[in-house]
């Protein structure tokens, strides 16, 4: 067992990633990281795609997704949906999740998404192996503060994880 994540004895976890290298001269990756969307309900004053959002909104096609993912599968192990925007803020977030099988899934959210939609709390449920809340704020205050967005948004990023939590519990 690979103790360190970054060492690289973890190459010895992908022989068939090596052997392809050997014998193709390249190999295909075996995750993807996908933006859904690059719209966002938060505006942290660090991230990357804050000044094109507002200029060029827009979602991935699930469609074309679900296709290059197909086309992906046998090489593709997992995809986590992160990135450009709020990953649960695409208009088709639990169709999204449903185009991943048999992958595995991993989802980066702010969490703020999740809040009303009982539907993409199942999605997450159902299918995310791995799910990364960005809090990055002890109190609503500053939470408020770093994510230039309401307090509010703090109870209810903290009461969807409990949500969460309590999902999963129950299907475990």
């Amino acid at each position: 067992m690979v103790e360190n994540i970054l060492s690289p004895a973890k190459v010895h976890y992908h022989p068939r990633a090596v052997a392809e290298i050997l014998e193709e001269g390249h190999t295909l990756p075996v995750h993807f990281q996908i933006g859904l969307t690059n719209y966002c309900n938060h505006d942290c004053p660090w991230c990357s795609g804050r000044d094109y959002r507002g200029k060029h909104p827009q979602n991935i096609d699930v469609d074309k997704m679900r296709a290059f993912l197909a086309a992906s599968s046998g090489h593709v192990k997992a995809v986590t949906f992160a990135g450009t925007g709020e990953p649960t803020l695409h208009p088709e977030f639990a169709a999204c999740c449903a185009a991943t099988m048999p992958m595995d899934l991993g989802i980066i959210t702010n969490g703020a998404g999740l809040w009303r939609d009982s539907g993409n709390v199942r999605a997450v449920l159902e299918r995310a192996r791995l799910i990364r809340f960005s809090m990055n704020g002890a109190t609503p205050e500053s939470y408020a503060k770093y994510h230039w967005t309401g307090q509010l948004d703090f109870e209810h990023v903290i009461e969807t994880i409990g949500r969460i939590v309590q999902g999963r519990d129950k299907t475990t």
